[in-house]
């Protein structure tokens, strides 16, 4: 992250698609909203483990089917 403009999201995504990091977690506005609303504010991604890069992408995949559900502002 000590790159100009990558940030936690995008190391995140390169651990997880370009290192095979299943444990890295990419939050983005979807993935806070899924967080938010289904798992409350308190939630930690660490208890999914190893499978947390493949669990974050059913939830964003599930969000972006579902934006009716997910449309609070951020």
């Amino acid at each position: 992250m000590k790159i100009k403009g990558v940030g936690e999201k995008v190391a995140d995504c390169i651990l997880l698609f370009g290192f095979d990091r299943g444990e890295a977690f990419p939050k983005d506005v979807w993935i806070k909203r899924v967080m938010r609303n289904i798992y409350g504010e308190r939630f930690d991604e660490k208890l999914f483990g190893k499978d947390a890069g493949i669990i974050q992408q059913w939830m964003f995949n599930y969000a972006r089917l579902n934006p009716d559900k997910f449309t609070d502002t951020d």
